[in-house]
């Protein structure tokens, strides 16, 4: 299996996520609730609530604690202290490093990402979103 090349998507969720309602970017905090209907991107420091929405990306060096639920969520980087539900899929690539339970129809694990907590998946998984 060869590596993909730098900037190449590792995922075809990751190809599809091209377009965002919403980025907070570096520098950038946020504490409570943050609601959405389309794509979101964090990369900021975030503690809290991350709802709805098609799907939510965490990269570059995000710092997350709370909950995310999302129809999919793609973690590409950064810290994530959270329970994280998806409706539809989980996705963790490396340098991901992700501490909480994972619950979802699907959920991917890339080799080599930091992944401590429960995962249940499956149809019981969807049931519960």
């Amino acid at each position: 299996m060869s590596e993909p090349q730098p900037g190449a998507p590792r995922s075809a969720l990751e190809a599809s996520a091209r377009e965002f309602h919403a980025l907070l970017g570096p520098g950038t905090s946020w504490s409570g609730r943050l609601s959405f209907a389309g794509r979101v991107r964090v990369e900021a420091a975030v503690e809290g609530e991350i709802l709805g929405g098609e799907l939510v990306v965490i990269a570059g060096e995000a710092d997350v604690q709370g909950t995310i639920q999302a129809d999919h969520v793609l973690v590409l980087g950064g810290r994530v202290r959270a329970n994280i539900t998806a409706r539809k899929s989980i996705e963790l690539c490396i340098p991901a490093v992700v501490e909480g339970d994972l619950r979802a129809p699907d959920v991917f694990l890339e080799r080599g990402v930091s992944f401590t907590g429960r995962c249940t998946m499956g149809h019981e998984a969807a049931e519960l979103v």
